[in-house]
Formats: structure tokens, sequence, C-alpha cells
């Protein structure tokens, strides 16, 4: 669920070392740091003593927040007038001595003021564009905030110290040096020796707690209301740490802290995550999504992404920790889970829009996530497919151990796995990587007759343009048994014919959704995503005005993200209005007209609704659910019913974070159930009598 700001990081300072003079630096920059925080003013100031070698450079160009006010610059201790402007601080070294260790001093002020979100409606962008927050309810400073002063593309290392008011610690990566209180203030001291890309800070009332176990160290920083979440994260901190490190390779940080933030973000920084309250009270966030994030100290955090060639570090952070949950529950909770994300990139990712893995940066809405996210997790599958498991993880081991700490892209990782299975591997990522989309796949002409010695099944398998080279299993089913055949596909069909000795009852290509495609429109049923993707989304209201239900209707409106949705009472709705666009009903069931499309599993009637076999009439209970528009094939209707309006906001701002299934029920804002409706027939199936 979370946006690794340091990657991101790595890919701003990329295109500013672009900008910027070059500076030739024998080593990293050490910054002895120390930052006095006035929330009640959004203030910081501080004084940065940065360690460096001159090596003949004539000046030092530094990233600092253009709302910084430089007050002072030294070189060693002399006094210098410098160029501060646009964000950019010119520190010259004419003189200096290129053989020895040279100190700049810079002291300065800047205020951090960006507003925060309390409660969001809409989560599709997890930074909500907030880089800078320094307040009396917390402290957020993204690296990118240029709350320090910075050499782009440098990695540099810290001794920090932060003075704030009583009872505030600041948190950070690398080690831990305690906190004291001295003269009235808290003082945080943290030691980074790994050098860094960017550093990021956060502050608050936090209170910590600590545990170890087999050589490794968590601790969590959360404010007092949540203490009681403690003993689960640090036990699942320890267990998933654990995990990674005999997949990959030794944990590269001090500790993994899971830090509480102010408003709810879902952070990935290394050696720590920065989540929300609220975020950290969701079930399913310990047993997920806390592990995506302690998967990222290793990629990502640990082995940093190169910007020049797209973010290949969510794809695989997906993999080996969200879908990696799934297949330890057992082969058919995989197989979902590959099908579910073909569903969300079809649904996202039209084809007008789509875009390659090579372009993804980072997540800001719902189709840049399915691109990095999605196709870059199942990419990470048919690699694993093509060389196998052994390759695979001793290739993972064998990369985080080559670029632990150093950059590196999709072009290393693919010479790390060339290296690995003895073969070249250009062609997959070239039509993987470098290719926006996936090839559409279906059965034509398939014919089944009697033979000697048994049926013969043939046809073939055909793909619309662009062409790709695949290899797609066959596989056929019987009464007793299946069979699996492999047919090579590498311009618009390839032909098929082969025997079985029992009668066939069908035939499936693809049938464990083991390759990346792009699903046909039968294929995929509609869910909360695909309203979200529509172009064009007709709201209809209740005649009578009912301030809960109008609010809960709005908040629903922002949290999907729909794009100018027109809004209308219900009295107002006619056939021709609603009919090519979808229509998202409030309040009560739609009409006869648009029931039309509506699943058999679902029924509505004035005292309630039923789903999937169970009925509800308590007015704590609502229903949102999602179905084929009756008369516009690339729409759909979505009704959200909650049975008594008090309880309408509650259910309204879960609903987009279940993009992928097409029908839901809250009591009390708790969600109770959840499906995606069945699928009757694919192009890629064959069934007989």
């Amino acid at each position: 669920m979370a946006t690794t700001p340091m990657r991101l990081l790595a890919m701003l300072l990329f295109f500013l070392t672009g900008l910027l003079p070059a500076v030739a630096l024998a080593t990293s920059l050490h910054h002895r740091l120390s930052v006095h925080l006035v929330p009640d003013r959004q203030l910081l100031t501080a004084e940065d003593r940065i360690q460096l070698s001159a090596a003949g450079a004539r000046a030092l160009t530094f990233v600092l927040s253009p709302r910084a006010a430089v007050t002072a610059v030294r070189v060693d201790g002399r006094p210098l007038a410098v160029d501060f402007s646009g964000g950019r601080l010119r520190v010259p070294l004419k003189g200096a001595d290129p053989d020895r260790v040279l100190e700049v001093a810079i002291q300065y002020t800047a205020v951090f003021d960006d507003p925060v979100p309390v409660l969001p409606a809409n989560t599709d962008n997890p930074g909500y564009g907030v880089s800078g927050s320094i307040s009396p309810d917390g402290t957020f400073l993204l690296a990118g905030a240029g709350w320090y002063p910075r050499v782009p593309g440098r990695a540099d290392t810290f001794e920090l110290t932060v003075s704030a008011p009583p009872g505030t610690l600041a948190v950070t990566a690398g080690r831990d040096l305690g906190a004291e209180t001295r003269e009235g203030r808290s003082l945080s001291r943290w030691q980074i020796d790994q050098p860094l890309e960017g550093l990021a800070l956060s502050a608050g009332p936090y209170r910590v707690q600590r545990r170890s176990a087999g050589g490794l160290s968590a601790a969590v920083y959360l404010f007092a209301p949540n203490l009681d979440l403690a003993d689960a994260y640090l036990d699942a901190s320890l267990e998933f740490m654990a995990l990674y490190q005999d997949r990959f390779g030794p944990y590269p940080f001090p500790q993994f802290a899971v830090v509480e933030n102010f408003f709810p973000t879902g952070y990935g920084f290394p050696g720590y995550t920065l989540m929300g309250g609220q975020v950290l009270r969701l079930p399913f966030i310990v047993a997920t999504s806390l592990g995506h994030e302690i998967a990222h100290c290793w990629w990502g955090n640990g082995v940093y992404v190169d910007p020049r060639g797209g973010n290949w570090s969510e794809g695989l952070t997906t993999y080996v920790a969200d879908y990696y949950y799934k297949e330890l529950e057992g082969p058919e909770a995989a197989r979902e889970y590959r099908r579910e994300l073909l569903r969300s990139y079809a649904t996202l990712a039209r084809p007008d829009r789509e875009f390659a893995l090579s372009r993804f940066t980072q997540r800001v809405d719902p189709l840049s996530k399915t691109v990095g996210y999605d196709k870059g997790a199942f990419v990470f599958h048919m690699l694993r497919g093509q060389v196998g498991d052994a390759v695979f993880n001793r290739a993972l081991r064998d990369f985080y151990q080559t670029y632990r700490f150093r950059r590196a892209g999709w072009d290393e990782l693919r010479a790390v796995f060339e290296k690995q299975c003895g073969r070249p591997l250009g062609a997959f990522f070239d039509q993987w990587v470098l290719r926006g989309g996936g090839p559409q796949l279906a059965l034509a002409n398939v014919t089944l007759k009697p033979v000697q010695n048994g049926y013969q099944v043939a046809g073939a398998l055909t793909q619309t343009p662009p062409y790709y080279q695949l290899d797609v299993p066959l596989t056929v089913f019987t009464a007793t048994a299946h069979a699996t055949y492999r047919l090579t596909l590498t311009g618009a069909a390839a032909s098929f014919s082969f025997s079985v000795a029992e009668p066939p009852l069908s035939l499936a290509a693809d049938p464990a959704c083991d390759l990346f495609r792009r699903l046909a429109a039968e294929e995929i049923p509609p869910t909360v995503n695909t309203l979200k993707a529509a172009e064009q989304v007709l709201v209809v209201l209740p005649d009578a005005v009912v301030p809960e239900l109008e609010a809960a209707a709005d908040l629903l409106v922002r949290s999907l993200g729909l794009q100018k949705p027109q809004l209308i009472r219900a009295a107002a709705f006619s056939a021709d209005l609603g009919r090519n666009r979808s229509v998202l009903w409030v309040g009560a069931a739609p009409p006869d007209g648009l029931l039309a499309g509506r699943p058999p599993e679902l029924a509505l009637d004035p005292g309630g609704f039923a789903v999937a076999g169970r009925r509800y009439t308590d007015g704590a209970d609502t229903l949102f659910a999602v179905w084929p528009h009756p008369r516009a094939a690339a729409a759909v209707v979505a009704v959200f019913l909650p049975l008594a309006p008090r309880n309408a906001a509650l259910a309204a701002r879960k609903i987009t974070h279940y993009g992928k299934t097409s029908y839901l029920v809250f009591t009390d804002g708790a969600n109770q159930a959840k499906g995606t409706w069945p699928v009757a027939r694919s192009p890629l199936v064959q069934t007989w009598p």
C-alpha cells in the first residue's frame, strides 16, 4: 500500500544533478546536523556542519528548500558570502586545500507548513502532495522537502541531533542513540553510518518499545492511544525480517521500526515505515502491508532504484511480499491473486492510457499503481517461470549482494539473472519491460473428433497485434485427469493438435493465469475499480434531502476519484439520460431498467437486500454493488444502499480500498462480506457437453 519516497528522491536527484555544476568529491559528505523544532511556529532552525574533501572543486552547490533563509555560511571557520536562490546554495571553495578535509557550516531557518489531510477521502496518491509539515501535532519532513543541505546524487552519512519541546522524540533512519531532556527541551540523537541519498525526519510524542530476536532488532514509536498495538507489530516485524533475511541476505539496517505519523500515510524508508494511526489499526496491515514495507528494506532502500530506466522495486516487492503470502496459503489462493492482478490491469489501464514498466517511477493514481505494482509483480512471476525457482532465488540474493546500497536498474537486474541462468534474457525484458500493454489471446476453430486411440483436439491460438513471443500452456481436462501441452506463439496465430484417451470436458489456455495478458471484456466482472475507471458517471441522489446521506454520497464520489460526475435527483432520471454511461444510484434500489443486468446472487427490495445467499435488513447494514450496465457494454451500474443514513459515511470512506471486489456489505462501517461476481465465459476456454 505504500509509496517509498527514498526511491522517488533518487529519481529527483538524478534529474537535478544534470542541472547543477559537476562537483568532484572523493567521499560521501558527512553531516553533523543540529535541528531545533518550534512546532507552534511551524519553524525549523538548524546548523549543518558538513565534512568533505574539496578534491580540486571550485565551488559546491547544495539543494536547500526555497522556503529557507540562510543566516551564515563558514568554510573552516571563515565566514563567506554565498549565493542562495531558487533552492540552490552555491558555496565557493577557491583556495581550499584539495588534500585535506574541509568543514562547511551552514546555518539556516525554514518554515514547513504544508497542509496535511486529517481524514482524506481519496488515497490514490498516498503522499497527498505533502513534503514538509511542522506543527504541534507532529513533524513530517521528506528528504525532498529540502530540510537540510544536500548535494544531488550524493549518498551521505549523518550525526543528527534534534531539539524539540518536552516529550517530543525525533525518528529517522539509522541508529537511535537515545533521548534526554536538557534545559526544558527534548534532545533526540541519531547516527546514520550507511550513506543514504536522502534522509526523512519525523517527530511527535512517541512512546518507544523494542524487541530483539536472532540478531535482529525491532522497535515501535507510537502515540499513547495506539500502544496496545506494540506487541503485534514487534512480533510481526521480527518474523518478516527473519523471513526475508533467509531469502535475500542480511538485513541491511540497525533496526526496523514502525513509526506512527500524525496524518494517514503509508511510507517506507530505510529501516522504518511511517504509517498514520488510523492506518496502523486496520486489521490487515500487520499481516500484509507491514511485510511489504519490510521487504522494501532490501528492494528500493537496500538496493536503490536507478531512475533512468523505471522503478522495478515496487513490482518486485509486491511479488516477494503480497503475492508470496497468497502463495503460502496454497495454489488456489495464488492463482486467484494473479487473476485479480490481470483484472485490475484490464480495468484501470485502458489501451489508450497504458505505458511501459520502464516509464513507471511512483504510484500517483490507480493507473500508475496497476502498471508498477500489478504488472511489475506479474513480470517477476513470469521471470521466475522462465528460469526456475532455484535460479530465481539465487539471482535475487546475487542482485542484493552485488548492488547493496548502490543504484541498479532493469538492465543490471537482467544481467544478474542472465549470469545465474546462463542464457540471454534480452527478449523477455524487452517485451515485458520496454513495451506497454500485453497480449490479448483467444482460442479459435477448436474441434473435437474421435480417433483410433481416443479423441483429437485441434484448433488455433490467436493474438491481436502488436504480437508477443509467448510460450502458452494448453490444458485438456477430462473426467479423471488433465494434460498440459506447450504452444509457442510468435505471430497472429499458432495451430495445435493433440490426442487424449478419454472424452475431454474442456480445453483452457493458461488456466493457472501464469501469463500476463490483457483480459477480454467477458473475463472481467464489474468491480469497484471498474467504476473508478469510468470516463462518465451519472450519480443519482434521492429526491428527499437527507443530510447524512448527502454527505456520505459526496465522500464516496471523492474517495472513488470519479472524473467530473453529473449529479441529479431520482425524479430527473430517465432511461435516455443513463443510457451510455455508468450510473451510481444512491440510497435506494435503481429502477427496473437498470436492474436488468443484476447478477442472480443479488436481490434488492424495500425491506433490505440479499447477496451471496444471505439477507440483510438491519439498519446498521450497508450494501455497495456493481454490475454490468444493461444498455452500455463498457459501462456499469452501481448501488450504494445504507439501510440507515447514520452509517452511510462509515462505509463510504472504505469502499475505494476494495477495488477488486464486485460487492461489499458493511455493518456499522465494518466489512462483513465481499466478493466478485463469477465469470461465465472466456475466449481461452472451450467446453464440451
